[in-house]
């Protein structure tokens, strides 16, 4: 939970928190929990919310066994079959 987001390139691009638990179909604060237990990774605002690169977003639900890069979309099949497109509107 050490992540600062200091540093990275385009903040409008990270995944917010509650899409991410949507995508994985738990409550967002399960996933709250799992940045705090150390099991998954994510940038932690000034404001003290939670967000997430899309690459982040790839390795936890593959993690989950909900994403496989076999069907060889890649990024765009997790944000268009996860609701993850208007993850940063």
């Amino acid at each position: 939970m050490d992540n600062q987001v200091q540093g990275l390139d385009n903040l409008n691009n990270l995944i917010r928190l509650k899409t991410v638990a949507k995508a994985l179909g738990v409550h967002p604060r399960t996933v709250w929990r799992w940045i705090d237990r150390g099991k998954i990774n994510a940038y932690q605002l000034p404001s003290g919310e939670f967000r997430f690169t899309l690459e982040q977003v790839k390795q936890i639900l593959t993690k989950a066994g909900r994403w496989s890069d076999e069907d060889g979309q890649g990024s765009e099949s997790i944000a268009a079959g996860s609701g993850l497109e208007a993850a940063h509107s």
